[in-house]
């Protein structure tokens, strides 16, 4: 039976945050759009930099499929992106 966890917390960054700095192992961070959660993450607790390994990104495409998404996604937050694009963390 899988095992359910209870929500810790009505604030996302702040679980995010929690779960991620209680982690033995460095995290994996699969964000679908429009990301500002984890660029807010990223800003408001810069420590989380050492416990991720990489974040996955899905916005839609850049020339096929969902071309609309993804600027639209990147746009709406555009200070909390750059901060985001500018952290060591690797992005694919």
């Amino acid at each position: 039976m899988e095992k359910i966890i209870p929500i810790a917390s009505n604030n996302a960054i702040l679980f995010m945050y929690e779960k991620i700095m209680a982690s033995k192992q460095n995290v994996i961070l699969v964000g679908l759009e429009p990301l500002t959660n984890i660029a807010l993450l990223i800003e408001v607790f810069p420590e989380v930099h050492s416990k991720i390994e990489y974040i996955s990104m899905m916005g839609g495409g850049l020339d096929r499929g969902n071309t609309t998404l993804l600027p639209n996604v990147i746009f709406t937050s555009i200070p909390r992106w750059q901060k985001m694009f500018s952290t060591p963390i690797f992005l694919l």
